[in-house]
């Protein structure tokens, strides 16, 4: 989505005829506030085209504004100039903007501009999910796994439930069908993690070990998602290179936040050690 904020109706509907011949989706506002709510109303908008000369604020002011809520990671800004000096450009750029035009400008130039702001917040997009995925099953890495789990307790849930998964005798399936059995099942399983945690914060952890972490769910309710989740990895069955694999897990499940997220981790650990210890293919909670 690209929303133009300009109060001069010509150059407004001139810039969203271009775009949407290009098939942008678009947005439109004619003054400052306007053009704030729109962008809160809509998250799909990715940039922004703000002229200089805009009723109720200064473009300028309205690119430092948006620069409040938004960074130049998650937003393009593009500032449009009437005044061809380099000191207007120059504190655009400086107040957030992330490109300018000077008008007039030609249809291709236009272009250029908007596509070279669009690439680069896709190269960012893919740098960060790179950055945050594991690259085997492509779940949510340990480093991201904190950052979502910090995030979520900053606005203080009222219950909190972590869970640490790990699969039973996983070096025999390595040993026994190979490495890329082995990278087949974690793959399998990661895709069963995924559906099953789809509203919580899921990772993998590292090896044959998986981590959740669930906020305002109660503990009877995690307990149940936990026990569903490990009956659907005992019943399924895998097939690699026509080999039929069984493989269960055992996990460790924690209610108690004191002390904070790695303070949950240890405990989970000591609760999914018993649960190796005790049999696998179980769920041992507080």
């Amino acid at each position: 989505g690209v929303l133009v904020v300009d109060n001069a109706r010509a150059s407004r509907h001139a810039m969203i005829a271009l775009l949407r011949r290009h098939n942008f989706i678009t947005f439109a506002a004619q003054n400052a506030e306007q053009g704030i709510d729109i962008l809160r109303s809509h998250s799909n908008i990715k940039l922004v085209i703000i002229d200089e000369n805009i009723s109720s604020m200064p473009g300028i002011q309205l690119v430092s504004e948006l620069r409040k809520s938004y960074s130049e990671e998650d937003l393009g800004i593009i500032g449009i100039l009437s005044d061809t000096s380099s000191g207007l450009s120059a504190r655009f750029i400086k107040s957030g903007a992330t490109d300018y035009l000077h008008k007039p400008y030609c249809h291709e130039e236009f272009f250029c501009r908007i596509m070279q702001n669009i690439e680069r917040l896709e190269n960012i997009e893919t740098i960060r999910r790179v950055a945050n995925s594991d690259y085997l099953t492509g779940l949510p890495n340990r480093r991201h796994f904190f950052t979502r789990v910090s995030a979520v307790q900053k606005v203080t849930p009222k219950s909190q439930s972590l869970g640490i998964i790990d699969i039973d005798h996983f070096k025999n399936i390595n040993d026994t069908y190979g490495h890329d059995c082995g990278d087949y099942a974690l793959k399998e399983l990661a895709k069963l993690v995924a559906e099953y945690f789809e509203d919580h914060t899921a990772a993998r952890f590292g090896g044959e070990e998986f981590c959740v972490y669930f906020s305002n769910t109660a503990p009877e309710e995690t307990m149940q998602i936990m026990q569903d989740f490990r009956l659907a990895i005992a019943n399924k069955v895998l097939t690699f290179e026509k080999q039929r694999i069984s493989c269960t897990v055992s996990i460790g499940l924690t209610h108690n936040s004191k002390g904070g997220i790695n303070a949950m981790i240890r405990l989970a650990d000591e609760h999914l050690y018993k649960a190796k210890n005790s049999g696998r293919n179980q769920v041992i909670s507080d």
